[in-house]
């Protein structure tokens, strides 16, 4: 059944196990070895100190934890507003299913997109994708069309939302290049550790706020939810989301590092490279 119960859960949760196993083997087998190079492990103070003064990632991280903090409080509340509100809670893996699968063929869209118009803009054309995905989301009423419109938004979000994430990845290596040409060492490792954590604890602590607001205004699971209480949760579902990733947009627009200036970067780094191998 399409029913979210403990066995469904517990069910799952060992096909996944399964499945991170086969993978894990899979990995191990096929990615060459190489041997790792030691150096001197860094203390958590110096990678904060050396990542507060990379301006380009400061833009980056603050621009990250909007759309982070706005991705979290719509997803921490997902599942309340197809149950509680819609009432199509037996629907919810048929729409999580198609938009996974249409994610992950949109992938092949995006990175034509940005080599035609750049990182900013793709980047941007996704957000304010995502941004009119939940617009539509507001105008879904209960009753019986509430599931093919839930389906065809969370389709479009899918294709857009998909470039989200090669865009930030494109964009950090760009920040990792401007840190290596400005301080001289590779510091690409506690770069994506700290992208990692910052997409983590962004989802989690915006999940945490979307339900601490919406309960703010008395809107109740299983209960019956008054003007105000509904109200307090769109604004918490979409309201904030929205703006968060609009001001997430605005703040990744205004990045420094564009296509020339990244080439400036990328011939200085390649020249450096060249003067050490002879020497």
């Amino acid at each position: 059944s399409t029913e979210f119960t403990p066995q469904t859960t517990a069910f799952t949760s060992w096909i996944i196990i399964g499945l991170l196993a086969v993978s894990l083997i899979f990995l191990v087998r096929v990615l060459p070895s190489k041997v790792a190079q030691i150096t001197d492990q860094p203390k958590l103070k110096e990678v904060v100190r050396a990542l507060s003064a990379n301006r380009p990632f400061v833009i980056f991280f603050f621009g990250l934890l909007c759309t982070g903090l706005a991705s979290g409080m719509t997803a921490g509340l997902f599942f309340f507003f197809m149950d509680s509100y819609l009432d199509i809670s037996d629907k919810i893996a048929h729409v999580g299913l198609a938009a996974f699968v249409i994610s992950l063929c949109a992938t092949q869209l995006w990175p034509p997109i940005m080599n035609r118009f750049g990182k900013h803009v793709t980047l941007a054309l996704s957000g304010v994708g995502t941004i009119c995905a939940l617009g539509l989301m507001a105008t879904i009423q209960p009753g019986s069309n509430a599931y093919p419109m839930m389906l065809t938004v969370f389709i479009l979000s899918a294709i857009t939302g998909s470039g989200v994430p090669i865009c930030i990845l494109a964009i950090m290596a760009d920040v990792v290049d401007y840190d290596e040409l400005k301080t001289g060492k590779r510091k690409a490792a506690s770069y994506f550790s700290f992208l990692t954590i910052l997409e983590k604890a962004g989802i989690a602590i915006g999940a945490g706020l979307g339900l601490i607001i919406a309960g703010y205004f008395g809107f109740e699971v299983a209960g019956i939810n008054d003007q105000r209480a509904v109200a307090g949760f769109f604004v918490a579902f979409l309201g904030i989301p929205i703006t968060l990733h609009l001001l997430g947009i605005i703040l990744l627009l205004n990045f420094p590092i564009d296509a020339r200036r990244h080439s400036i970067i990328r011939r200085r780094l390649d020249s450096l490279a060249q003067r050490q191998s002879r020497t």
